[in-house]
């Protein structure tokens, strides 16, 4: 969102504005300490940012979440990957609820697992799983339902898949993707 009205306020010619708005941003994140320590400074951001967040909702983030080899894995692509997921569980979570973030490497291939408490009860239609990859969620509350379907882009651009799973109690969405495998 911060990039976007950067990028609004250069297109405009506002620069008087954007350095405010610099300046601004600045001053919030001045006392800002990285909680979490993942192993890559740009999962660091991701991950303490919502842990942030979800605490203010009442949403409890459990994170096992530790960053494979630096040279193996883009950062941006698993933010990417990760921002997309992250903000769809908080999107989804009522308070009270948790929200699980674990990444492993398995078979040379990370593997980015967020399973939810509270998803389970959107899992009534048949075609959930379908709709919401695809993007074609209809949110009343700002959400656009469209971050499940970028992780998948992402995932399947990498080589790799992402599937979502859903039980009485579980909403659980896996992104699997392959070492520096974004195809450019």
């Amino acid at each position: 969102g911060h990039l976007t009205n950067i990028q609004g306020l250069v297109r405009s010619g506002e620069y008087a504005c954007l350095e405010d708005y610099i300046a601004r941003m600045d001053g919030s994140i001045s006392g800002f300490a990285l909680e979490l320590q993942t192993g890559n400074p740009v999962t660091d951001v991701i991950v303490g940012g919502v842990r942030r967040r979800s605490a203010g909702l009442g949403i409890r983030l459990q994170v096992d979440f530790h960053y494979p080899d630096p040279e193996a894995y883009d950062a941006f692509d698993v933010g990417i990957i990760l921002q997309n997921l992250l903000q769809n569980a908080l999107c989804y979570s009522l308070a009270g609820s948790r929200v699980f973030l674990t990444l492993t490497e398995e078979d040379g291939q990370a593997v980015v697992r967020i399973k939810n408490t509270s998803g389970a009860e959107l899992a009534d239609g048949k075609d959930f799983t379908e709709r919401f990859v695809r993007g074609d969620d209809s949110r009343t509350d700002g959400g656009s339902g469209l971050g499940l379907s970028i992780a998948k882009s992402f995932a399947e651009a990498c080589g790799g898949k992402l599937t979502v799973e859903t039980d009485a109690d579980l909403f659980t969405v896996t992104v699997c993707f392959a070492a520096n495998g974004i195809e450019q």
